[in-house]
């Protein structure tokens, strides 16, 4: 008799306090908003231990980038990496060259464009200049100008460089530039694409000067294309050239694409010294 009156005021109890937490709930602001509260972030939590069993559970992502650092030890043979070799010496290119050099008190800004086809010991190269295209060969070590497709003149490399050096636009005279250059890291993106940066000092290409200036190479690999970017400006001034800026971009593709350049036949070629 004892134990059902005690469950019956037990009920009643529980019945008391479901009224009180209802009325209590409807009727105090503060108590309501504390109960929100509470359920929020009970929510919350729940949420984030899901999300963090989902991460878990997931395939890891690749990095969008990861800078590789080079080692002292690896930059000797890893200076050049592997994106010189794969140009190779089958490829289609084109240099843009602006510059910008002091006139007296003014600044005249140039700009030059070489472009063609490379393929073993022949390269094309076409040169527009201020509105006008020449168009130029090379087989082996000897220039020729292009004066119509029967007729080609000996011409010296100067000739088809006239406005700015080969140095500052054949791949050689990169490749001669890097050579000397620091390779400072890598960047490897997950889409595949690579960067490089290399830094030449002035100094390590003019001996007697003693500054600490020097010269960045951008360099980009990416679908099956290659762009280097980079100022010559610092290197030309100490060549007492008056050149303020020299941005050359390089760009190499088709590489291993490029199908036989014909050979120039002989009795098209008018010697260097015949009279026009």
């Amino acid at each position: 008799m004892k134990k059902n009156k005690e469950k019956v005021v037990s009920e009643e109890k529980k019945e008391n306090t479901e009224l009180s937490f209802l009325e209590k709930y409807k009727t105090d602001s503060k108590y309501k908003a504390k109960i929100q509260l509470i359920g929020w972030g009970i929510f919350l939590l729940v949420l984030i231990i899901y999300l963090n069993i989902a991460e878990l559970s997931s395939p890891s992502k690749p990095l969008t980038n990861a800078v590789t650092p080079i080692r002292d030890t690896e930059k000797e043979n890893a200076k050049l990496g592997e994106w010189l070799d794969k140009i190779g010496n089958n490829y289609e290119y084109e240099v843009n060259i602006a510059t910008k050099k002091k006139d007296g008190e003014n600044i005249v800004s140039d700009e030059v464009r070489y472009f063609g086809i490379s393929n073993l010991n022949r390269l094309t190269i076409d040169r527009s200049y201020q509105g006008n295209t020449l168009h130029y060969r090379k087989e082996a070590d000897q220039y020729y100008f292009v004066v119509d497709e029967n007729t080609y003149q000996e011409v010296l490399e100067e000739d088809v460089y006239s406005i700015i050096k080969a140095e500052y636009v054949t791949k050689e005279g990169m490749k001669n530039f890097l050579e000397n250059a620091s390779l400072d890291h890598v960047t490897n993106y997950s889409s595949g694409k690579k960067e490089y940066e290399y830094h030449l000092k002035v100094r390590d290409m003019i001996k007697t000067y003693q500054g600490d200036d020097e010269i960045t190479f951008q360099v980009s690999e990416e679908n099956g294309q290659i762009k280097v970017e980079v100022d010559y400006a610092p290197l030309l001034k100490e060549l007492s050239l008056s050149y303020t800026e020299c941005k050359v971009s390089y760009l190499y593709q088709n590489i291993g694409k490029v199908e036989e350049i014909q050979a120039i036949s002989t009795d098209k070629i008018k010697k260097v010294d015949e009279n026009e």
